[in-house]
């Protein structure tokens, strides 16, 4: 069971979103979602698509074969948390944080990952690769990453 309601179902946003553009600050085409703690949940099949989750918390959550497009994901954290099977498309992460989190089997698809730390994470081998390369372009990520193991 959920420890928290997310309101119901999240309207798709069709216009473009270009996730490589920092300087893109229409937050007003997303769905927000800030300062919510999600902990104990296991979710499946789920796909959210336009939504910015922003200060929030999500603990104890397991992604199944998850969706993640055209999303953002800012100054979140992620503690013990799963993604299993999960797709990340034209999604942008920036000041988040990965505590003792496992990748497995997730598909990245132009989804820029910005100034964000990964401790004791497990990550299967595209992800590493994917993290690798997208910090290797921001130098203040690539100090950030502290444990990766495939």
């Amino acid at each position: 069971v959920c420890s928290s309601d997310l309101g119901g179902i999240m309207e798709p946003n069709l216009e473009f979103i270009n996730p490589y553009d920092q300087d893109q600050p229409n937050n007003e085409l997303y769905e927000v979602i800030e300062n919510e703690t999600i902990s104990n949940c296991n979710l499946k099949g789920l796909t959210i698509s336009g939504a910015l989750f922003s200060l929030s918390h999500f603990k104890n959550v397991t992604f199944v074969s998850c969706v993640f497009f055209a999303t953002k994901l800012e100054n979140t954290t992620f503690e013990n948390c799963r993604f299993v099977d999960c797709k990340f498309q034209f999604t942008s992460t920036s000041h988040c944080e990965f505590e003792s989190t496992q990748f497995a089997n997730c598909i990245w698809d132009s989804s820029p990952i910005h100034k964000t730390k990964f401790s004791d994470c497990f990550m299967d081998a595209k992800t590493v690769h994917y993290v690798k390369k997208e910090s290797q372009s921001n130098p203040v990520a690539n100090n950030m990453i502290k444990k990766i193991a495939a």
